[in-house]
């Protein structure tokens, strides 16, 4: 975390969020250190419209199963039963902590978002969520700076078809975070 430089910007991933909230036994510190630093001004942090929106399902998720003991693969299907549910969750104060309390910028999404993750999802092999997070962050990129960070929270991360194919171990900035400088390859002012 410490090797993160100063006045980075960085894309949070929804499970940065995620981790820090629940205080994930093996991710939490570290995702908690690193919205305290963005809190502090030391990062400058973004999500999307659509990272928020993961995370306030996975929370909706998380928290459904364990009030009714199903599996979470089965909460969307009882949910639509049960809608009820939806009224009284402690997720909606959470998402709204999280979107407000740590001064991360909302970057929009416009009319040009969709077809521009479609190319990346293509030309990086990227799932379709990721290759949106990505579509958001080149279009700031290209506007306001030369290079954000994306950070995301997976167990092996890579972006296949990129110049060197990078993966964690070319990061050393904290396990168990991976870290990929993707607008070294995306962004052509960098």
């Amino acid at each position: 975390m410490k090797d993160l430089p100063d006045k980075s910007h960085v894309f949070l991933d929804t499970n940065i969020l995620l981790y820090a909230v629940i205080d994930h036994p093996r991710f939490g510190l570290w995702c908690n250190t690193l919205l305290d630093r963005i809190h502090r001004g030391d990062l400058t942090g973004y999500i999307s419209s659509i990272v928020l929106n993961e995370f306030i399902h996975k929370l909706i998720i998380g928290e459904v199963a364990e009030k009714t003991g199903i599996k979470p693969s089965q909460v969307v299907q009882y949910l639509k039963h049960h809608r009820e549910e939806l009224e009284k969750l402690d997720a909606y104060e959470i998402s709204d902590e999280v979107e407000t309390g740590y001064g991360l910028i909302i970057l929009e999404l416009t009319t040009d978002t969709f077809p521009t993750a479609r190319r990346l999802m293509q030309l990086h092999r990227l799932m379709s969520n990721d290759a949106l997070h990505l579509a958001v962050m080149q279009k700031t990129t290209s506007k306001t700076l030369s290079q954000m960070i994306l950070i995301l929270m997976e167990l092996k991360v890579s972006i296949p078809g990129n110049p060197e194919n990078l993966t964690n171990s070319d990061f050393p900035l904290g396990n168990p975070a991976y870290l990929l400088t993707v607008f070294t390859h995306l962004n052509p002012r960098s």
